[in-house]
């Protein structure tokens, strides 16, 4: 891997003995399935590593009113 790793591979082992411990049979498979999806689309890939300047974009508030990122930050 190519990124920086936020948790280290030690520390995802145990979130996975955690989920694993705390899931049914079912539920564990439907997980291990969606992780598998998840590492062949590659998405990992393609997120923002550390150091990458953020695209801008605008998200819409719960009133409909339009938020735009570089607009926010200019005002912070």
């Amino acid at each position: 891997m190519t990124t920086q790793s936020l948790l280290t591979t030690h520390e995802l082992e145990e979130i996975n003995k955690q989920i694993a411990s705390s899931l049914d049979e079912p539920s564990l498979q439907t997980l291990k399935i969606n992780a598998e999806n998840l590492v062949k689309s590659q998405v990992a890939e393609k997120a923002l590593k550390i150091g990458d300047s953020v695209p801008d974009f605008t998200l819409k508030n719960s009133r409909d009113k339009d938020f735009n990122f570089y607009d926010l930050l200019a005002k912070s």
